[in-house]
């Protein structure tokens, strides 16, 4: 479902779960920021980290992609000072995303 080119299919099923985990926030993630359904990558962001959900070196590329697209500069800068305080920028996968 997520790879096969159905990103809202997989959106549509993202948002029936009630506790999603960050696996899947970062699969879904994927699977839209490849289809460029940026504005949907901000919801399904957002709503992780409304409801608490933890964000990793994985769920950072796709968000600043996004707001790149989207020219969003305010929230990429608050986007990038949250990897800048969790220290993930030391991590390799973030660095080369960045």
């Amino acid at each position: 479902m997520l790879s096969s080119g159905f990103p809202n299919l997989a959106l549509s099923a993202f948002r029936t779960i009630e506790k999603p985990c960050l696996y899947l926030q970062n699969l879904v993630l994927r699977s839209l920021s490849s289809d460029g359904l940026f504005e949907d990558v901000m919801y399904v962001y957002q709503t992780c980290r409304d409801s608490g959900l933890s964000s990793d070196n994985y769920t950072y590329p796709f968000v600043i992609k996004a707001c790149a697209a989207l020219r969003d500069v305010w929230f990429g800068k608050m986007t990038h000072c949250v990897v800048l305080k969790s220290g993930l920028e030391r991590i390799w996968l973030c660095k080369r995303r960045f």
